[in-house]
């Protein structure tokens, strides 16, 4: 095992947290470190094949969990301390305009985590605290919830299994790892 990056441009990292793979072979990752509604200073960075890393987000109050959607276009990034999550186009100059609030949980003791995106571009949003994974369509519409309160109140993460109907939830209270089956809209 060797690192990759250690620190961009002589400062450290916050606290790298989660990341995901761009299919143009790019990783993007988020670096919540400590920051929050207090200190509203995370980042989001993309460290390209060629070793170039850009900033993407600089101004995210705990960005968390990220995922793309289906085209690989736009990312979006759970924003935790401000139970939101942000939506932005990807440009290769690493320009970033227009970022917009995509979708906002209740609030609450824990805002958003780990996040899916299915063959449907819905998006599966991991909301420790309710103990929900929300549905969300592809126009920022909450159109159902996964309740996994049954088993605690902190679902942390999600994915789909190879068939692309299975939503694996990751429940971090009861040390659980969850399936359900989702339907198609």
């Amino acid at each position: 095992m060797t690192a990759v990056a250690e620190n961009i441009h002589s400062e450290g990292f916050r606290g790298i947290n989660d990341l995901i793979l761009h299919p143009d072979g790019s990783i993007l990752l988020t670096d919540q470190g400590q920051t929050g509604l207090q200190d509203p200073t995370g980042r989001v960075w993309r460290l390209h094949r060629d070793g170039r890393m850009d900033r993407l987000i600089s101004n995210g109050p705990s960005p968390n969990g990220l995922t793309l959607n289906r085209a690989g276009t736009h990312l979006l990034v759970a924003m935790t301390r401000s139970c939101e999550v942000w939506r932005f186009a990807l440009r290769p100059d690493a320009v970033v305009a227009k970022a917009n609030l995509f979708f906002r949980v209740p609030a609450g003791t824990s805002g958003p985590d780990g996040m899916a995106v299915d063959a449907h571009d819905r998006l599966f949003v991991a909301n420790p605290g309710h103990g929900q994974v929300w549905v969300v369509d592809p126009h920022g519409i909450a159109t159902h919830r996964v309740d996994c309160t049954g088993f605690g109140r902190m679902p942390t993460n999600c994915a789909f299994a190879p068939d692309g109907r299975t939503l694996v939830i990751t429940e971090s209270q009861s040390g659980s790892l969850l399936a359900a089956e989702i339907p198609a809209p």
